[in-house]
Order: structure tokens, then C-alpha cells, then sequence
């Protein structure tokens, strides 16, 4: 199932492009917007040639996706909330129950939880942090920073997006990541020639916040 899923999405995610920073209501970017309950929405835009995709056909296989993966686990996990083609562009979004479940149907890392809880599931915040207040970096962090504040959350990501989390961000890891909002960042790396290009299966983005 795993295998099939994430399939579908290389195809929907090598047709990806980048136009511009949107909202969760409207948005015209792939974004990854992670909830007060953990529940995870991804949105994305691409190009859309018809002469070698067929739009039903690429909405069928993300449906048979999450029914697949809600047949295999039990319950309702993934749902397509919508999709749809509109002046060359195809735009869908997929919501998620948990970031595992996002993570076991498209093959990308996410995690959503404690600080606590992250380090007793193995993520060991050995980054290099910056410290955010309201919305802008106020400086270097440290790891031990982190742990000193108490109650905070993080979302763990391998992937080149853009995140939104419900809470204001306090320390974010990695200079490719680009303040949007109080509560968003936009990740990338890029390549020559500016375009962006995917992280390595290693390189993780934390997103910690209150």
C-alpha cells in the first residue's frame, strides 16, 4: 500500500511549481498545515498537460489511496477533500488524521508531537536553531535552549514545502528555512539556477513551537 501511494504522489509531486505564498483557504503553494489536534491537510498546484494526464484518472488513484489505506488500518485516516482543474492547473488537498499517516501514505517524514514526547520517539534536535519572536529570527538557539522552555511542540519534516503549524513558532533549525507568519515558514533549498530541489533523506527541519 505504502509503495503504491507514494507512487502516486512522485507523480503528483514532479509536476509541482511554486507560484507564490497562499493561505491555507487559498492556497498556491504545496502546503503542509498541521492543526491544534494533530490532524494534517496538504495542499498543492501544479502544471497540468492533459496530453499525457488524464484528470479522472489522477483523482481516482489518489481516492483508491486513502480508502486503501482506511481499509488496511480500520478507520477513517485520509480523506480527499478536493480536486480539480482549472486553466492548465490542477489543485488538490488530502487530509490526514496524523502526521503518520501522512507520512505512511506518501512516503515523506512528518512528525507532530511534544518536545518531550520527540525525544522518547528518537528525534535528538541536534541542529543548529534560530530563535523567533513574533514572527522574525532573533538570534542563534541551541538545543538546550529548546528543552529549558517547558511544554512546547514540534513538527519534524523532510521535505521542501511549506508548513504551517497552530501556535506561534519560537526556534526553527536550518538556514533554508524562511519565515512566512507567526505560525508559517516556507522551506527550500535551492539548486542552480534558483529552482528548488528536494532535501536528502537526511536533512530534517524541526519547527518548534507554543
Amino acid at each position: 500500500m505504502r509503495k503504491t501511494a507514494s507512487i502516486v504522489f512522485c507523480i503528483l509531486l514532479s509536476l509541482s511549481v511554486f507560484v507564490g505564498c497562499g493561505t491555507s483557504a487559498e492556497v498556491s503553494e504545496r502546503l503542509v498545515d498541521v492543526d491544534k489536534k494533530g490532524v494534517v491537510t496538504y495542499y498543492d498546484i501544479y502544471d497540468f498537460d492533459k496530453s499525457y494526464y488524464q484528470e479522472e484518472e489522477l483523482e481516482a488513484s489518489l481516492n483508491e489511496m486513502c480508502d486503501g489505506h482506511n481499509e488496511e488500518f480500520g478507520g477513517s485516516f485520509a480523506k480527499v477533500e478536493s480536486f480539480a482543474v482549472e486553466d492548465g492547473k490542477a489543485k488538490f488537498c488530502v487530509r490526514y488524521k496524523t502526521a503518520g499517516d501522512f507520512a505512511e501514505m506518501t512516503g515523506m517524514t512528518l512528525y507532530q508531537g511534544k518536545v518531550v514526547n520527540a525525544l522518547a520517539d528518537g528525534y535528538d534536535f541536534d541542529q543548529n536553531f534560530q530563535k523567533v519572536e513574533a514572527g522574525a529570527v532573533t538570534g542563534s538557539a541551541t538545543k538546550q535552549d529548546i528543552y529549558g522552555e517547558g511544554d512546547l511542540k514540534v513538527v519534524v519534516i523532510g521535505a521542501n514545502v511549506n508548513v504551517k503549524v497552530a501556535g506561534e513558532i519560537c526556534y526553527v533549525s536550518d538556514e533554508k528555512v524562511e519565515l512566512t507568519g507567526k505560525d508559517s515558514v516556507r522551506i527550500r533549498e535551492t539548486a542552480d539556477g534558483g529552482e528548488p530541489k528536494e532535501p536528502k533523506s537526511e536533512q530534517m527541519t524541526y519547527i518548534v513551537y507554543k
